[in-house]
């Protein structure tokens, strides 16, 4: 489904608070399936925005289980990277 998103992973470093750094991995269904990987002092509760980040990273796949597989692969770098995973997410 178009606009659809398939998994929001959110981190943190240090504790989850306004100021503090965060990170998502989103996989969002458009024309194609996109990987959006993004940090910002902000969490985004609507990851279906267009990112406004020029920092932010956005990787196409043709099928879902490639972008899964490749927000999976993200996701792991992340918490080996020292991010916390919001429990939420």
């Amino acid at each position: 489904m178009y606009s659809q998103v398939h998994v929001n992973y959110v981190f943190y470093q240090d504790e989850p608070r306004p100021g503090n750094l965060y990170k998502q991995i989103v996989v969002v269904e458009k024309d194609k399936y996109e990987l959006r990987i993004f940090e910002g002092e902000v969490l985004e509760a609507e990851p279906r925005f267009d990112v406004d980040n020029p920092d932010a990273e956005v990787y196409l796949h043709d099928d879902l289980k490639s972008a899964l597989a490749d927000a999976e692969k993200e996701r792991a770098q992340s918490l080996q990277g020292g991010w916390i995973q919001h429990p939420a997410a």
